[in-house]
């Protein structure tokens, strides 16, 4: 008994000295913030002095001009053009303190608001650390125990952020222990790996076992930095205030409804070795955001159909790029697979792809007689939680903008156009074309090993619903489609890119 109460002091320490430690440094940020403030403010003063000294100047040169008579465009006297010179000068000075005063207000303002925070993060801390028995302790001493005194971190600084009474059912269900536990997750993916190690070797060469066993701890610390980001936002689920909104529009008849061929998909899927892909289609395989940086995105379904005969080309769209201009360059790739191979093309858009490929025959009714249908992989047709999200919170806009447009040079509207609220006014200004057959295929994901599941587990908590990782499954459904409601567990990023556990065949798990 005495070795048991001393275990469990030490733990309880443990997470308080994480808080403590947070305490202090959020301390020491409180005192820079003061200090940066103080000096803001001493700049505000000095350009509004300068501000001042400029507008009387500015006055004595207009009142020179006037003597020197301004008004006479032919005096070209030497000193009425140093008058004239003198006051332009003058003039464009006072446009600069202007500017200045608005920066330095500005950032008045944003220190302002970020001390005010800090002191916040700073009154709740102390209340964690006061509470012995409470929850937020508790959240933080799970996260230690489970994942390491980083986790434990991470939580300390979300609880910082947190008041009491708005504390996230997440927390308290300890979500983190999941989403922030990469060891146990990597190392169930990786063994699997191992395990199938031959296998592996002779589909995909030498060294290539230890290359995929990086991918996937890279692809989880990616994930679940994204999931922590999230998840500290403070907003409370608003990515999910419109979830489901076409599907509940389908339910009240307002859009054509759906129809359920998974039960066909299996039956199909019992008879593969009769399955094949006709040839007398030619197929444009349309990925989704971001795909530049994913080495083989789509190769591996590339390859299969060119050994089977198929004429097949892989789009050259933005991964960064608004649906808009996406459709520009859809239209052209379209016309020129039919027109070279003399074929209908049939459109395979994974993600925002698919979202693409419906939008370009919604607002391109020339290219419908060159389509022989269109197959949506995982795509948002009708939105998804977190490009609301990212829209819903300045700051964390802020993050992910920066990071698209300076880091990767793309648009930020291709974000922004998978929110539910772009989405809802795009499909009720361009709704799906019901002359185009369509097949709409999504999936989900729970798997500790699979590469998305911080996010699943994010939506999980934060929403109570299932997703493939990124998108929710009736967001996933085009009116009027036939839809393929995946059974098996499919991460999002499974079906295009090699690097994952999905080019692992059955036997060899």
């Amino acid at each position: 008994s005495g070795s048991s109460s001393s275990s469990s002091s030490t733990e309880a320490v443990g997470a308080k000295d994480i808080l403590l430690t947070l305490l202090n440094e959020k301390n020491l940020e409180m005192n820079s913030l003061t200090r940066r403030l103080v000096s803001e403010r001493a700049r505000l003063g000095a350009a509004r002095r300068s501000y001042g000294m400029t507008v009387k100047e500015e006055r004595l040169a207009k009142r020179k001009l006037r003597n020197l008579r301004e008004d006479d465009p032919l005096d070209q006297f030497p000193t009425t053009l140093a008058a004239r010179e003198s006051l332009a000068k003058l003039r464009e000075s006072l446009r600069i303190s202007e500017q200045n005063m608005e920066t330095n207000f500005n950032a008045i303002n944003r220190t302002r608001k970020d001390l005010a925070a800090t002191k916040q993060q700073v009154t709740r801390l102390q209340e964690i650390i006061d509470d012995v028995s409470g929850t937020a302790l508790a959240a933080v001493q799970a996260a230690v125990s489970e994942a390491g005194a980083e986790a434990g971190g991470a939580v300390a600084e979300f609880l910082a952020s947190t008041p009491a009474a708005t504390l996230p059912t997440l927390l308290r269900e300890n979500v983190w222990t999941g989403g922030l536990n990469l060891k146990e997750a990597t190392s169930k993916a990786t063994t699997n790996i191992w395990r199938a190690r031959d296998v592996v070797t002779s589909r995909l060469g030498e060294g290539k076992v230890v290359e995929l066993q990086e991918t996937l701890r890279q692809l989880q610390d990616v994930y679940a930095t994204a999931y922590y980001i999230l998840s500290r936002s403070g907003l409370d689920g608003k990515g999910g205030e419109a979830m489901g909104w076409l599907k509940e529009a389908e339910l009240q008849g307002l859009v054509p409804p759906t129809k359920d061929t998974t039960g066909k998909f299996y039956q199909l899927c019992n008879r593969a070795e009769q399955l094949f892909f006709p040839t007398s289609y030619a197929y444009l395989l349309v990925p989704g955001l971001l795909w530049e940086m994913y080495p083989g995105y789509f190769k591996p379904l590339a390859d299969c159909m060119i050994r089977e005969g198929c004429e097949v080309a892989i789009s050259n769209v933005s991964g960064t790029g608004s649906v808009l201009n996406n459709v520009q360059s859809l239209e052209k790739e379209i016309q020129s697979m039919n027109r070279f191979h003399g074929k209908k093309v049939i459109l395979i858009g994974h993600s925002k792809g698919g979202v693409d490929a419906a939008a370009t025959l919604s607002l391109k009714p020339d290219v419908k007689s060159m389509v022989r249908g269109l197959i949506t992989v995982q795509s948002p047709y009708a939105g998804a939680p977190l490009a609301e999200e990212a829209l819903s919170d300045w700051q964390l806009q802020d993050v992910l903008k920066g990071w698209v447009e300076n880091y990767l040079r793309g648009d930020w509207q291709s974000v922004e156009d998978l929110a539910y609220s772009s989405r809802k006014e795009f499909i009720k200004k361009h709704p799906f074309p019901q002359d185009v057959p369509v097949v709409s295929f999504h999936s989900m994901t729970s798997g500790i090993s699979s590469t998305m599941m911080p996010l699943s587990a994010y939506h999980s908590r934060r929403y109570s619903t299932s997703t493939d990782g990124l998108v929710v499954p009736d967001d996933a459904e085009i009116p009027g489609s036939l839809v393929i409601r995946y059974k098996e567990d499919l991460a999002h990023t499974n079906p295009v890119w090699k690097s994952v556990p999905s080019i692992i065949p059955r036997e060899m798990s």
